[in-house]
């Protein structure tokens, strides 16, 4: 048996009860047939079954414990009256459904279930399925008339096509078997018998359906604003879509995740089935089934105009409620809405923010959920619970318009106590007739006051914005054409807030007065006696059976029934708490820097950053120039190299003129340039386009007129800087000299070394990529170095070459390939060069011997072990091998004679 977890502090207690009255049941659910039944009361569901004295039952449950007190107060938090941003989980959502729904021939919609995952990750499903069926039929054996309900349900949900029979045995790559069970109400006239079938039961791995399906929830809108909109109509009627889920249809490539299991008798063979349809139990299905709708609306709107618009606005979960004007308007809707059945709809209201106000007092008592009340709450209480009765009498108009409507205003009105705070709307219908005004109130919100303690000029502001919030929401939903809007309040205190700007006040009202501007108008905020505010009634309560008759609550003050003068201003208040809340105004100092005006070419080189994109963009501009004086013959194209060049010097004729005025002045009049000048030594002139070039004794040179006469640029300008680093990066990132090398083939800059060194200082890619050196110690030198021994007795060898050698007394002779074979003292770094003819071994050895005839034997010879040297080296070992060979046989023949002649031997 599957029973919801509970969210509270305490321990849950599941009660058996005998011949329990059901007083305080709230709902009723029936488990078996006529014996056992799980109800919902208050905070504590119970098990209720009747039983013999000596009977004994047995239940365990373990339930969820979480802080009840954070659910509670949910009811008195300064909350905003809002709607929720789409997750990113939701967007994905939408945009799988317009992606993936299609139609069918017969105009009905095929969606695919939104999964966030592979459906291949779902372990084994169907054993615990069979599980939950052989227990279900163990439970339907008991009671025939569940059983009867149960069949018939089975075999319409096959005959209507929303499930078909698997015929193929062999089980598919990826499947889930949906277990199912039956809720059963008795007391239900209509649908006795519900089948819920879980999508949330665990497979073999641990992973359900649910678990892998996304959810956006529900796409419409809210049942506050569809009921605040079924109350302007004057003929209403509420319908729902029979059987909606499964009017749509699942692809078939996904129905395999929704198969279960089931049998006509308890000894039949089970059969495997595959839902059609959208079915409740998944995640998904409230989505898919209400996004169909709008959906449905862009499809075929243009058809239907009135079911367009009642299917777009008027519809919560398959349940419409709705209306018209007229009884023909009503009667064409209800023909375009096809397949809907009349319901009636009972009109009530309830209060639960006395039950608040007394929760919020036993908090700050401290009393806990199981203690026992004191007498005082305790008679209050009850109080309260008798004076509920009356409520069951109360009757709210439904219809919020008059007959021939000429003026719509809204009011609303906000108040605060120190126990709770909240704000009312109401309708005026001003009637073409002449009428007294008609005056219905629209809807209310509350809230009590936190127990931390929040001064009464800020409850009243919180009652303002709540206000603020509820009439933008209302204006959102009603969608009529209201000709004014009316706020009021009783304190001066917010109202003169309201009229202050957000910054000249401190943090807490600051925000607050933030939010109230932006919803609504200053203009829209007035004053009036509290005497006569309905939302008294909110902050300071009032009892269920004077509420009944309560004229001022249901109507609004009298002066909304006729003509009312409206206030033209709102009062000032001189308040010391309204004066507290206000930023004290300290003196401001303004300190203003006189700038001229910059001109165009200052602006153009402030962003830009690239010498060559500075010239093009003031090539563009001399073209749009030339073209719009020359529309006959416009230029287009790439920029050609005299475009580039006009522009290139008309940049630095604007610098020119601006950095060196004195010295042009100076030339011009045939003035030298004074002394202590930096120009002076570089003997300036002005060309014949204006520009100012360096002087010298070049004229006559064949270099070009850039080299002999570069053009002088001043030293701390932008246009040089962009110059320099154009040439810096145009070779390859070069270092100082060479970037001034480069820079001088055409321009002559004011210091530029300096300027070189910084360009190349201040380069981020020069600076990583500058090379680091590297201070190695070097090792010890070896023993043949440093011991003292006469030259070239440790020494290495090494060959340079090929070398052409020709004899020169000899002319017809051609050169010959010769190499030269040197020689270093490791000692003493002297130097011996032999010629050798080439690289044999056998040259070597020859060369070898000359070298030791001149410089005497060396003891060891290095080398880098080529070819000719481990030659030579092969060579002389075998000699020195023979030559040991030689000495060893002259040895031991002398040996051999000396013993004979010692034994009388004659040699002959």
């Amino acid at each position: 048996m599957s029973i919801p977890a509970l969210q509270s502090d305490f321990a849950s207690s599941v009660l058996n009860l005998i011949d329990t009255t059901y007083e305080c049941v709230r709902s009723l659910q029936t488990l078996g047939y006529e014996v056992e039944q799980f109800a919902e009361v208050m905070f504590v569901y119970m098990l209720l079954q009747k039983l013999d004295a000596s009977s004994k039952l047995w239940f365990e449950r373990e339930f969820n414990k979480k802080d009840l007190h954070k659910d509670v107060t949910k009811f008195w938090e300064l909350e905003k009256i809002e709607k929720p941003i789409k997750s990113v989980e939701e967007e994905k959502c939408e945009k799988h459904f317009l992606k993936t729904y299609s139609r069918n021939s017969e105009g009905r919609y095929i969606v695919q279930l939104p999964l966030k995952k592979n459906p291949e990750c779902l372990g084994e499903s169907k054993t615990s399925a069979l599980g939950s069926l052989n227990s279900l039929w163990r439970r339907l054996s008991k009671y025939p008339e569940l059983l009867s309900l149960f069949r018939d349900f089975m075999q319409e949900y096959e005959a209507l096509g929303h499930m078909e029979l698997v015929t193929d045995n062999n089980e598919p790559s990826t499947s889930y078997y949906l277990p199912h069970h039956g809720v059963f109400k008795p007391d239900k006239t209509s649908t006795k018998l519900r089948v819920v079938f879980n999508a949330s039961a665990l497979s073999s791995n641990g992973l359900s359906l649910n678990d892998i399906q996304m959810n956006e929830g529900l796409t419409q809108e809210d049942l506050f604003s569809i009921m605040l909109r079924f109350r302007k109509h004057e003929f209403v009627f509420s319908a729902d879509i029979r059987k909606m889920y499964r009017m749509i249809l699942v692809d078939p490539q996904q129905r395999d995740l929704q198969r279960i299991v089931w049998k006509n008798g308890e000894n039949d063979t089970v059969k495997t089935y595959k839902l059609n349809t959208v079915t409740y139990g998944t995640t998904s299905a409230p989505y898919l089934a209400t996004r169909v709708l709008p959906q449905l609306v862009k499809d075929e709107g243009q058809c239907f105009p009135l079911a367009a618009t009642v299917l777009d606005s008027d519809f919560y979960m398959d349940d419409v409620l709705t209306g018209g004007d007229s009884l023909e308007e009503v009667r064409e809707l209800q023909i375009q809405l096809i397949r809907v059945c009349l319901l009636e709809q009972a009109w009530n209201y309830t209060n639960g923010e006395q039950t608040h106000q007394i929760y919020e007092r036993l908090r700050k008592l401290k009393i806990d959920w199981n203690d026992s009340l004191a007498q005082r709450e305790a008679e209050e209480w009850e109080r309260f619970l008798n004076s509920l009765h009356s409520i069951n009498q109360l009757c709210i108009p439904r219809h919020v318009l008059c007959e021939f409507p000429e003026k719509l205003e809204v009011h609303g009105f906000a108040d605060a106590s120190e126990r709770a705070y909240g704000a009312v709307v109401y309708l005026t219908c001003k009637s073409s007739a002449g009428e007294r005004n008609c005056v219905r109130l629209l809807c209310s919100n509350s809230r009590v006051v936190p127990l931390k303690f929040i001064s009464v000029p800020k409850l009243e502001l919180c009652a303002a914005l709540l206000l603020a919030q509820l009439v933008k929401r209302v204006l959102c939903a009603i969608k009529l054409k209201i000709n004014d809007v009316y706020l009021w309040s009783d304190s001066t205190i917010v109202l003169a807030w309201i009229q202050h700007e957000p910054w000249e006040l401190k943090t807490f009202v600051a925000n607050r007065i933030a939010a109230i501007q932006e919803l609504t108008k200053k203009e829209q905020w007035f004053h009036f006696s509290t005497g006569n505010n309905p939302a008294d009634v909110l902050s300071r309560g009032l009892a269920p059976e004077k509420l009944c008759n309560n004229e001022l609550w249901w109507t609004g003050p009298s002066f909304l029934q006729a003509d009312f003068p409206v206030p033209m201003s709102t009062p000032n208040s001189n308040d010391d708490v309204y004066l507290s809340y206000l930023k004290t105004s300290k003196p401001i100092f303004l300190t203003l820097n006189a700038k001229k005006k910059e001109l165009f070419i200052d602006c153009l080189l402030s962003v830009t950053n690239s010498y060559l994109k500075l010239i093009r963009v003031m090539s563009f501009f001399f073209r749009f120039i030339f073209n719009s004086r020359n529309p006959h013959s416009l230029r287009s194209g790439p920029l050609t190299g005299d475009e580039l060049k006009v522009a290139s010097e008309y940049l630095i004729k604007e610098v020119r003129v601006r950095e060196f005025s004195k010295e042009i002045s100076a030339l011009k009049k045939g003035n030298s340039i004074p002394k202590g000048n930096n120009l002076r030594n570089l003997n300036p002139f002005i060309d014949s386009n204006g520009i100012l070039r360096v002087g010298g004794r070049l004229e006559y040179s064949n270099l070009t007129d850039n080299q002999k006469h570069p053009i002088i640029l001043p030293k701390s300008h932008r246009l040089t800087k962009l110059i320099f680093v154009y040439f810096h990066l145009k070779n390859l990132h070069v270092g100082p000299l060479g970037l001034l090398c480069a820079v001088r083939q055409k321009f002559w800059p004011i210091h530029g070394r300096n300027l070189s060194r910084k360009i190349v200082n201040d380069c981020i890619t020069c600076f990583r990529n500058k090379p680091v050196v590297a201070n190695q110690i070097m090792g010890n030198l070896a023993a043949e170095r440093i011991t003292p021994t006469f030259p070239f007795n440790v020494c290495g060898v090494d060959f340079i070459g090929p070398l052409l050698v020709k004899p020169v007394a000899q002319r017809r002779i051609t050169a010959r390939k010769m190499y030269a074979a040197i020689f270093v003292c490791f000692v003493t770094n002297a130097v011996h060069f032999e010629l050798v003819t080439d690289l044999t071994s056998e040259a070597f050895i020859a060369c070898l011997k000359r070298f030791f005839a001149c410089r005497g034997k060396s003891s060891i010879v290095h080398s880098d072990n080529a070819t000719n040297f481990v030659g030579a080296q092969s060579a002389l070992k075998r000699l020195s091998d023979l030559y040991c060979e030689v000495l060893v046989l002259n040895l031991t023949l002398f040996t051999v004679l000396d013993l004979m002649l010692r034994s009388g031997y004659v040699l002959l």
